[in-house]
């Protein structure tokens, strides 16, 4: 009854008296949630690292007198040897197991998107083991039957044309795995510029959906991206140790006098020997936290204009052909009124150094402008916006306007592409412009198949061009996407190149395209051309493409349409024969091709069988097949367990951690888990203060 009077008529008595029985165990219940925020943050933060054995999301850490390392270390070391426009490449990867443990090391890595994988090799002591193309299926229950047996295996699959998966199976303690792989690709050439970009790092992606595995935090496979796990790899958390390094060394044979030879982002020595260049990195090792590129331009008397490489395999003629088409032709038409939609990734991953790149480049396109000119801006991260309702003339109102709405622009939440690409492409209004999307972006998503399904089929009249931003962009988005939108691809890696590059784009922009181009050869070489259809091309862009014939074609017939008129030129050119691997080459092609006729409808399963059919021909790693190596003798002894342990990857130069986006995006953030802990304890702390109080 007494309980009931002064619950009734004493509700300060009755709390006073309720906080003397509960007031302490809400103070350690507030404690708690701060403790559980620490055992939350990353281990670097908190310095809770002093277990001999600690995982962190998969990396396995040994202590030495000189602190905590990776029990599993890598080095890689990449040569690559270039002749006239195709390079021929040699990877090796170091796997050196630290620890008194078996493991198995898992490690995802970047190669450029078009790249032809054709061998594995792995290296135990003085034993090598060649690898085999497999179907996928076949490749990895040859591997897990390995692995189960104790005999050393590696596996080499491919998850995106520019991300691949390494498994090394039963790495002794204090042994190291050498695995070589070789892969074939051509040279890049834009405005008489040679380049070749070799990427060190896989930028963390976005991966839009819901999670497969709602219960676990570290999980990034979704409804929308199911192996988002595989092409979003750890990353090392602040303040952990990075053992890895790259090296890097390029023969370059040109087969022309050079003007100029620059390595962008690396600094290189150059070694000149019988107009043969040989390119290394300044103290051999680099930290693989971006990209390498290389450009070369030829003397103006040297350039050349056309060349055809060719290859007998099989007794079928494989050829590599390349024509540059006289930029004066283009420039000679008038000029056109435009309608140019500009949309920029403002996400999280944009942040430090890509949002400023990306920044500046905007304005210094808004300010290049012609007067006859439409234009308008669409942002997005979480939420997509456009800062005009409709396109706006090119004055100086509307961009003063936008200026002021760049400048104002922070990079923050997630990367949701899809309706910033619906905006600017779906329900277009009819103009007699001609529409052209400028996209900028670090590309780092994991849902690209599903927005070039959606650029595919809503391009309608419009051109999509991509401009790379950031040390580590996702090229295998960018460049397809600009094949998919019929437009170009432009990479800007350092704020030093913004305006160049900017100014050189606009200006290829404000000319009209080579397009509907069609190659022929002599009636009867039945030829198989990639690619197909070849996309438009602008000044400065020679016209590239493989061919499969029965006979060496002797002249070779492109034409295209320039400005509404018929263009024609006919190439004629000594052969250069064989030690280019033109028929991996090819093959290379006609996958992307075949993957590409799923926009206009032809069946997966099909498409599934027409590329493995073909990479199991050409021995070419692929989406369907993969490359396995088996050691004979088992090595692992029975009753020892491999641990796997995922080697993390390092963050791309210019980022900062807390720039990643997690999955599932529901998950309550630390931030949200501390604030809240601190009210608890504040209010935790009155209340038992007032009581004391009421007690004295």
């Amino acid at each position: 009854m007494t309980n009931s009077h002064n619950l009734n008529h004493q509700p300060c008595s009755a709390g006073l008296s309720w906080a003397r029985v509960h007031g302490i165990p809400l103070y350690f219940i507030s404690i708690a949630c701060l403790i559980f925020v620490l055992a939350s943050l990353p281990a670097s933060a908190t310095g809770l690292t002093n277990s001999p054995w600690h995982s962190r999301e998969g990396q396995l850490f040994f202590k030495n007198k000189s602190g905590y390392k990776p029990a599993l270390r890598l080095k890689s070391e990449a040569k690559i040897n270039i002749s006239g426009i195709t390079c021929q490449a040699s990877l090796r990867q170091h796997f050196t197991n630290n620890s008194d443990q078996w493991v198995e090391g898992l490690y995802a890595f970047p190669l450029p998107e078009s790249a032809a994988i054709t061998n594995i090799t792995m290296h135990i002591g003085s034993r090598t083991i060649q690898g085999q193309v497999k179907e996928k299926q076949e490749a990895k229950k040859t591997y897990e039957k390995a692995k189960k047996a104790g005999k050393k295996a590696s596996l080499l699959s491919q998850q995106r044309p520019n991300i691949f998966t390494m498994k090394v199976a039963n790495i002794g303690p204090g042994e190291t795995i050498i695995i070589d792989l070789t892969y074939h690709d051509t040279v890049s050439i834009d405005n008489n510029t040679f380049s070749l970009r070799f990427p060190t790092v896989i930028g963390p992606r976005y991966i839009p959906g819901k999670p497969l595995q709602p219960d676990n935090n570290q999980s990034r496979a979704t409804d929308q991206v199911p192996d988002g796990d595989m092409i979003t790899p750890p990353v090392l958390l602040p303040g952990e140790p990075n053992p890895a390094r790259t090296s890097i060394t390029v023969r370059l044979d040109s087969g022309f006098q050079l003007r100029e030879i620059e390595s962008l982002y690396h600094e290189a020595h150059i070694k000149t020997e019988n107009n043969i260049q040989t390119i290394a990195l300044t103290g051999k090792w680099a930290l693989p936290d971006r990209d390498f590129v290389l450009q070369w331009r030829p003397q103006p008397s040297s350039i050349p204009q056309s060349a055809i490489f060719s290859e007998i395999r099989d007794k079928e003629t494989y050829s590599l052909c390349m024509v540059i088409p006289p930029a004066d032709k283009f420039l000679q038409n008038k000029k056109f009124p435009r309608e140019l939609i500009f949309i920029l990734d403002t996400s999280g991953s944009m942040g430090g150094t890509s949002i400023v790149q990306a920044k500046e480049a905007l304005q210094v396109a808004i300010q290049r402008l012609r007067p006859e000119d439409t234009f308008n801006i669409i942002t997005f991260s979480d939420q997509t916006n456009k800062i005009f309702t409709k396109p706006r003339p090119a004055e100086p109102g509307a961009i003063k306007e936008a200026l002021n709405h760049i400048d104002s622009i922070q990079a923050r939440g997630g990367t949701e592409m899809e309706p910033a690409l619906e905006l600017a492409l779906v329900n277009q209004k009819k103009t007699t412009r001609f529409r052209q999307v400028i996209f900028l972006t670090d590309g780092c998503v994991g849902n690209e198949a599903a927005l070039f399904d959606l650029i595919a089929n809503n391009l309608g009249d419009s051109r999509l061009f991509t401009i790379g931003i950031g040390s580590a962009p996702n090229s295998f988005f960018m460049k397809n996407a600009a094949r998919q939108g019929r437009g170009t691809f432009t990479y800007i890696g350092n704020t030093s190149e913004v305006r160049d590059k900017i100014t050189r784009l606009l200006t290829r922009l404000a000319t009209p395209a080579l397009t509907n181009i069609k190659i022929s050869l002599p009636i009867g070489s039945q030829a198989e051309t990639t690619p197909n259809p070849i996309p438009d091309l602008y000044p400065g862009e020679p016209i590239i493409f493989t061919a499969k014939t029965k006979n060496l074609p002797q002249q070779v017939t492109i034409t295209g349409s320039l400005a509404g008129r018929f263009w024609q030129t006919n190439m004629k050119a000594s052969h250069i024969p064989g030690k280019n691997n033109i028929s991996t080459l090819w093959a290379r092609r006609k996958i992307d091709d075949i993957t590409a006729s799923r926009h206009i409808g032809v069946p997966q399963n099909m498409i599934k069988d027409q590329i493995t059919e073909l990479a199991l021909r050409h021995h070419l790693v692929s989406r369907y097949t993969s490359l396995v190596a088996v050691d004979i003798t088992p090595s692992r002894p029975r009753g020892h367990n491999a641990t796997s342990k995922q080697i993390k990857s390092t963050l791309p130069a210019g980022w900062q951690y807390n720039m990643i986006t997690r999955l599932p995006q529901t998950a309550t953030t630390s931030s949200f888990c501390l604030l809240l802990g601190s009210i608890l304890t504040l209010l935790s702390l009155t209340v038992w203060l007032l009581a004391r109080r009421k007690q004295q």
